[in-house]
């Protein structure tokens, strides 16, 4: 019986060094950057071999044809939409990304306030959900009043709205100087834990037919609030510098893999 045993044991230890092995040589194949990104495990690029990411956290590697520069984009269901992923924390366990502000501008030639939805995003069954630590949901303009809504419902109508408002004039610009955005111009407000939907929408109460000929605008999304300064978006005329918020800002997700 023993060197049946032996032979039994010898053949494991084969069989698990072999397992090993491959598993390293598959590891050591897998694209581990996207230009300067690093794409560490759990993730991985969409099309890769198997094994070198995790269901849910494939990214896509692609140009950016505006800057020429290769970028990551998240490209599988059910994210909704695709995105720039800026970086990834294994310690932290989040993912940054970036996306352009919603906006609510008064048209001069139809003399009505017009909105740009871009303020939107859906990871129902993805592993992300919006970080309520890093994120604040922010909006500025002179007249604005925001609504972030966070329910099942995905619409105006959702179960969970979060309020922000602002309001400034022509001579606020050496308040907003400072940066802060504590109601002058710009607003903020924590948003809960755990949610995986959000909607930017503005209230048509509030707009800026009054004031066009010199802040036609107010914006909104969710922004992550250490990479946010107020004033590097306002400039020394009282008016909001639209190639900045026409940028697209970062905003932060976490992640956790599950069971793997």
């Amino acid at each position: 019986m023993k060197p049946f045993i032996h032979r039994a044991a010898a053949l494991l230890c084969l069989a698990v060094a072999t397992a090993v092995c491959l598993s390293s040589v598959t590891a050591m194949s897998c694209q581990r950057k996207c230009g300067d990104i690093e794409v560490p495990f759990p993730f991985g690029i969409d099309g890769d071999q198997p094994g070198c990411a995790k269901p849910g956290f494939e990214l896509s590697c692609g140009n950016n044809t505006e800057s020429g520069v290769p970028i990551l984009l998240r490209k599988v269901q059910p994210l909704s939409r695709s995105v720039e992923v800026l970086g990834i924390s294994l310690p932290k366990g989040q993912l940054r990304m970036r996306m352009h502000m919603s906006s609510h501008c008064y048209n001069m030639t139809t003399r009505v306030m017009d909105c740009v939805d871009n303020g939107w995003m859906d990871l129902t069954g993805s592993p992300f959900t919006f970080s309520d630590s890093a994120n604040k949901f922010t909006a500025f303009g002179c007249q604005v009043l925001a609504y972030l809504g966070a329910g099942e419902q995905r619409d105006i109508g959702s179960n969970l709205r979060i309020g922000c408002a602002a309001s400034c004039g022509k001579d606020d610009s050496a308040t907003i100087g400072g940066g802060r955005c504590s109601g002058i111009g710009c607003c903020q407000t924590a948003i809960p834990k755990g949610i995986k939907y959000y909607k930017a929408w503005f209230d048509d109460r509030f707009n800026t037919s009054s004031m066009y000929t010199w802040n036609r605008c107010a914006y909104a999304a969710l922004v992550e609030e250490s990479s946010f300064n107020f004033s590097m978006i306002y400039d020394s005329s009282s008016k909001f510098n639209s190639d900045t918020v026409s940028s697209q800002t970062p905003f932060v997700v976490d992640w956790v893999m599950g069971n793997i």
